[in-house]
């Protein structure tokens, strides 16, 4: 906290217990307020959580002579702003195609699966060269190897 604060009140911990105060009289009507402007009530939530901790991060701005609610409204609309901006930003790169480009992502990956497990455990060269000549990995010759031809019970055997 700045000296501004120090002088309007003498240490943090007063200062911390009266932010305390003042916020948890002032947190339902910032709610409904917040809840008021955007969809459902967990988006009001965070955006109450959010508010809450930029009035800490602001409470030596605060004039005591003041109400604490209207000015904790502020910051509530500032946060609503932001998070509505956001939402609409998300909202255009959807509809623009980047969900259907993530599923194709996705369905992709799904398909290729195992050979991309191989490729992260041996190697690009190593996995496409076991795959080209249609032998299985070599981490599964392994588990038979060491299994003593019965596998160990945890990877499989054929």
């Amino acid at each position: 906290m700045s000296l501004d604060s120090t002088r309007h009140f003498e240490d943090p911990a007063a200062a911390q217990q009266r932010f305390l105060s003042l916020f948890l009289r002032s947190e339902r009507e910032i709610f409904r307020y917040v809840a008021a402007l955007v969809p459902n009530v967990a988006d009001a939530e965070d955006i109450v959580q959010q508010t809450a901790l930029s009035l800490w991060e602001k409470f030596d701005a605060y004039d005591p002579t003041q109400p604490f609610t209207p000015w904790a409204c502020r910051f509530a609309l500032n946060k609503t702003r932001q998070w509505l901006e956001r939402r609409q930003r998300w909202q255009a790169l959807l509809e623009g195609g980047l969900a259907d480009a993530y599923a194709g992502i996705f369905r992709a990956f799904v398909r290729h699966r195992d050979s991309v497990k191989m490729v992260t455990f041996w190697g690009v060269n190593d996995a496409v060269s076991w795959r080209a000549q249609g032998k299985p990995s070599p981490r599964w010759r392994t588990s038979r190897r060491f299994g003593g031809g019965r596998g160990n019970g945890c990877l499989p055997t054929n």
